[in-house]
C-alpha cells in the first residue's frame, strides 16, 4: 500500500461523522493565538524536562544521564526487541526546541514511554530500572505541580537566580547550575567532547580573574591531602579540585560536557559548602560558574582554536606539575590570624603583632607589614625564586606560630630578618617596598632587644646602620590590619590549602598584598659590579613586562582600549584576517613570549 493511500485512509477512519461541523484551516498555517498556547505549553513541559534533568542522586550523579540516549543497536539488539517505540531524552529536547509537542500531554505520554521502556528491559535490581523508577516518582509530583499551577522550585545554591530550571525535594544540595544547554551541537545533550575541549576550559579556569585583576582559581587548584586538613574532608564528603579534573581529562574520562560540568560543579557547591554564603570563596564559585558556562558553549559551538592549544597544554601540564612535586612545607602559609594572640603574653606573638601592626606613616589606613604578608606569585614573578634561595612572608610565620614550631625566640626573629632582607635584596633601594623593610626590620630588632635582653643582635646592629630609617614605634598598636586573602597557588608546591572559612576584620580600605614587590616599583636585582647576561636579560624583561602593564591598565574613562587586542580573532568567523595578515599577534602572545625570553622588538608594533 502507498503511503499516499495509507493517508487517505487513516483520514477516512479518523473523519467525524457526516455533518459534524469542522473548522476549516489553511494548510501550512496557524495563527499567533495558536502558536502563543503551543509555546506555553512548551514551556511547561521545559520546567519538567529541566527537572528530570538536573536531578542528582546522593552522590551528586545525574540520574538521567543513563537515559540521553536509546543503547546501540549493535551493543543491545535485544531492546529493540522488546521496545516497540524507543524514545530518550536527547529526542525529547529536541521536539522541545522545535515545538513539535502542541500539548503539554503530548510531552508526558513521551517521558512515560521512556520509563516505561527502560523498566520493561532492565531488571528491577539494575541501576537503570532503579534511575526511572526515582526518576517517574519525581515526574509525577513535578507534573501535578504544573497542572495545579504551582511554581516549581528553584536551585539553592544562587549563581543563577534567572535560571528556569528546578530543584528536587530528594536532594539536600542542589546543583548551582540548570543542565548544559544543547546549542550547538546536534546531539542535544549528549554533546561530545575531547581533551582539547575540556583543558581549553581548564585553561580559561585557571586564567579567571576578578575585576581587581586578582586570580580566582588558587583555592581551587589542588586539596590538601586529608592529613593536612581533616576539617575539610569531615565536612566535604565528594573532595574535588582542578587538579583533579586535569587528571580525569587527560586520562580520557569525559566523554560527555555534561561530565565536565557535573565535576566543575562539585567543586564549586564543596568551595560554598565549606566556607558559607557571603564569603570570598562563595563569591568566587558562583564566578568560576559563570565562566564555566561561557566557555562551554563557546567551546561546543566553535571547537578548540589551533593556535590555542600549545598554551592550553602548557598551562595544564603546570598543574599536573605542581601536584606531582612533592609537599613543600616550607612555602606554605596560613593567612587566618588569631585576633586573641594578639594580647598574649608570649614574646613569640609579641613580637608577631608589633611587626604586624607597624602604621604606615604614609597612609594611616594600611600597615607597613601588607606588602610582606604572601609571596610573590611564581606565575608573575618567576624570577623572584631564582633569586630568592629562602622566601619567607609573614604568613607563613604566623602559620608556624599557630603550630608552635619555634623552638626559640631567635629562631622567630630569623625569619623576620629574612623577610626583611629578601626584599632588600629583590627591589631597587630607591623602592617603597625597600625603604619599609629597613623601617620594619630595625623595628624588629629594637623590639627583639626588649623582649629578649640576653639575644645577640649585634650582627644585625652593623647591617641595621648601612641603611638610616626614621624609627618607628615599638609598641605593638592594634591597628586596622588586612583582611585574609587567600593564598595564592600558583607556586610549585603540592598541597593547596582548601577553601577555609574567614575571618574578616572590616578595614577601612582594600588593598593587594604582595611580598617584596609591587606592580609600581618591579624588582630589579641591586648587586653592585658588572652584571652578566643573565642579569641584563632579566632588567630588559622587567623593563617589557612594565610596559605590557601600561598598556594593559591603560583606561579612558570606563573604556578599556587594550579590550580589542587581547586575542586574536577567530579564524571561522574572520577568514580574511589571516589572509591579509601575515604575522598575527595578540597581547597575550606578547606576554607569553616575554615571560619566555622570546620577546621581538616589532612585536609591540601590532
Amino acid at each position: 500500500m502507498s503511503a499516499k493511500r495509507k493517508r487517505l485512509e487513516d483520514t477516512a477512519e479518523n473523519s467525524p461523522p457526516e455533518g459534524t461541523p469542522t473548522p476549516k484551516k489553511r494548510k501550512g498555517r496557524i495563527t499567533a493565538k495558536e502558536r502563543e498556547r503551543i509555546s506555553q505549553e512548551n514551556r511547561k513541559a521545559q520546567g519538567v524536562f529541566d527537572v528530570l534533568r538536573q536531578h542528582t542522586d546522593s552522590e551528586n550523579r545525574q540520574l538521567s544521564e543513563k537515559f540521553v540516549r536509546t543503547p546501540s543497536r549493535r551493543a543491545e539488539p535485544d531492546y529493540y526487541k522488546q521496545v516497540k517505540s524507543p524514545i530518550d531524552l536527547t529526542r525529547i529536547q529536541q521536539k522541545l526546541k522545535t515545538e513539535e509537542y502542541h500539548s503539554f500531554e503530548e510531552f508526558c505520554g513521551d517521558v512515560e514511554l521512556l520509563m516505561e521502556n527502560t523498566r520493561t528491559y532492565y531488571k528491577e535490581e539494575s541501576e537503570e530500572h532503579k534511575a526511572a523508577t526515582e526518576l517517574y516518582e519525581l515526574y509525577k509530583i513535578t507534573k501535578e505541580k504544573v497542572d495545579k499551577g504551582e511554581p516549581l522550585d528553584k536551585p539553592k545554591l544562587d549563581d543563577n537566580p534567572s535560571s528556569s530550571g528546578s530543584a528536587t525535594p530528594s536532594s539536600s544540595v542542589r546543583s548551582i547550575s540548570p543542565a548544559p544547554s544543547s546549542r550547538g551541537s546536534s546531539s542535544g545533550y549528549a554533546d561530545e567532547v575531547d581533551t582539547d575541549m575540556v583543558e581549553d576550559i581548564l585553561c580559561g579556569l585557571l586564567e579567571l580573574t576578578d575585576s581587581t585583576g586578582r586570580l580566582i582559581c588558587p583555592p581551587f587548584r589542588v586539596l590538601q591531602s586529608k592529613e593536612e586538613f581533616p576539617v575539610y574532608y569531615d565536612k566535604i564528603r565528594h573532595p574535588v579540585d582542578l587538579k583533579t579534573i586535569a587528571e580525569k581529562a587527560r586520562g580520557g574520562a569525559y566523554k560527555r560536557m555534561t561530565q565536565v560540568e557535573a565535576d566543575v560543579r562539585l567543586l564549586c557547591r564543596n568551595a560554598q559548602q565549606f566556607s558559607g554564603k557571603g564569603s570570598e570563596i562563595y563569591k568566587d564559585a558562583v564566578a568560576l560558574m559563570s565562566y564555566f558556562k561561557e566557555k562551554r558553549e563557546q567551546v561546543l559551538e566553535k571547537g578548540v582554536h589551533p593556535k590555542r592549544r600549545e598554551k592550553i597544554h602548557r598551562a595544564v601540564d603546570q598543574l599536573l606539575q605542581q601536584a606531582a612535586l612533592p609537599a613543600n612545607a616550607e612555602l606554605s602559609e596560613d593567612s587566618e590570624e588569631d585576633e586573641d594572640t594578639e594580647d598574649s603574653d608570649d614574646p613569640l606573638w609579641q613580637l608577631y603583632w608589633t611587626i604586624r601592626n607597624a602604621p604606615n606613616e604614609k597612609d594611616r589606613e594600611t600597615n607597613l607589614s601588607d606588602p610582606f604578608l604572601e609571596l610573590p606569585s611564581r606565575s608573575y614573578y618567576p624570577d623572584y625564586y631564582d633569586e630568592i634561595s629562602r622566601p619567607m612572608s609573614l604568613f607563613m610565620i604566623n602559620k608556624k606560630l599557630k603550630r608552635n614550631g619555634y623552638q626559640a625566640f631567635e629562631d622567630l626573629f630569623k625569619d623576620f630578618i629574612q623577610v626583611f632582607e629578601n626584599a632588600c635584596e629583590y627591589n631597587m633601594e630607591s623602592s617603597d617596598i625597600f625603604i619599609a623593610a629597613q623601617k620594619l626590620q630595625n623595628l624588629a630588632i629594637r623590639r627583639a632587644r626588649e623582649l629578649q635582653p640576653s639575644l645577640d643582635l649585634s650582627l644585625y646592629d652593623k647591617k641595621s646602620k648601612l641603611h638610616s630609617t626614621p624609627p618607628l614605634a615599638v609598641k605593638a598598636l592594634k591597628t586596622p590590619k588586612t583582611p585574609k586573602i587567600d593564598v595564592d597557588t600558583d607556586s610549585d608546591e603540592k598541597d593547596t590549602p582548601p577553601p577555609e572559612k574567614k575571618k574578616y576584620r572590616s578595614p577601612k580600605k582594600m588593598r593587594p598584598i604582595s611580598t617584596g614587590m609591587t606592580a609600581e616599583h618591579v624588582a630589579l636585582p641591586g648587586r653592585p659590579g658588572r652584571k652578566s647576561m643573565d642579569e641584563l636579560m632579566l632588567r630588559f624583561r622587567q623593563k617589557l613586562m612594565l610596559f605590557w602593564d601600561l598598556i594593559y591598565n591603560h583606561k579612558e574613562g570606563m573604556y578599556w582600549p587594550a579590550g580589542a587586542f587581547m586575542e586574536l580573532p577567530s579564524a571561522r568567523e574572520y577568514p580574511d584576517y589571516y589572509q591579509v595578515i601575515a604575522h598575527p599577534i595578540d597581547l597575550k602572545i606578547i606576554r607569553e613570549k616575554i615571560e619566555n625570553n622570546k620577546i621581538l622588538g616589532n612585536d609591540y608594533e601590532i
